[in-house]
């Protein structure tokens, strides 16, 4: 297993990464395109399993990462001396930088949390009383299972896919 610290504490949803876009046009107005099959788990996902001293399984699930697109900082543009050639724009390039030169496409589950995040932050909207146990709970019973998923849990995506409008449909009004 290598999910590892703080991903493999028992109150923490650790969330796996999946492929969810490979192509996008680019700021050079040509097309970027990964060769990847969408909805595998990302090669960089790391896998977990079942924890024998307390059944508690991770990943919980996995989540979309693999290509998020999102809004880019203007002193984080590739060509910005802001940060030094070391902002994540000149990390991954004008390849990356969508038409637009406003936002930028990434990968990692440091992309697939916080789009965890978000969905968890409306489920808390709400029904703001729910616990980190019941969150998780929602999420893994909503998660998608498919053929690409195969039997869960599992060590790559733990329950499934995170699915976005069940999870909030499921969620209990808060009173």
């Amino acid at each position: 297993m290598t999910v590892g610290s703080p991903g493999n504490a028992t109150n923490v949803i650790t969330v796996g990464a999946y492929n969810f876009r490979g192509n996008w046009l680019n700021a050079e107005s040509t097309e970027t395109l990964f060769n990847m099959t969408l909805g595998t788990i990302s090669a960089y996902s790391s896998s977990g399993g079942l924890r024998e001293s307390d059944k508690i399984y991770k990943p919980d699930i996995a989540a979309p990462a693999s290509y998020t697109i999102s809004p880019l900082s203007q002193n984080a543009k590739p060509d910005s001396p802001t940060c030094n050639g070391r902002s994540m724009g000149a990390g991954y390039g004008v390849r990356h930088v969508t038409a637009d030169g406003l936002h930028i496409a990434w990968d990692g589950t440091s992309a697939s949390s916080p789009f965890t995040a978000g969905v968890i932050a409306l489920m808390l909207q709400k029904n703001p009383r729910l616990d980190a146990e019941q969150v998780r709970q929602i999420l893994t019973k909503t998660a998608t299972k498919n053929s690409l998923v195969g039997a869960v849990p599992n060590p790559s995506w733990g329950y499934g896919m995170l699915n976005p409008a069940a999870a909030i449909k499921a969620t209990p009004i808060g009173r």
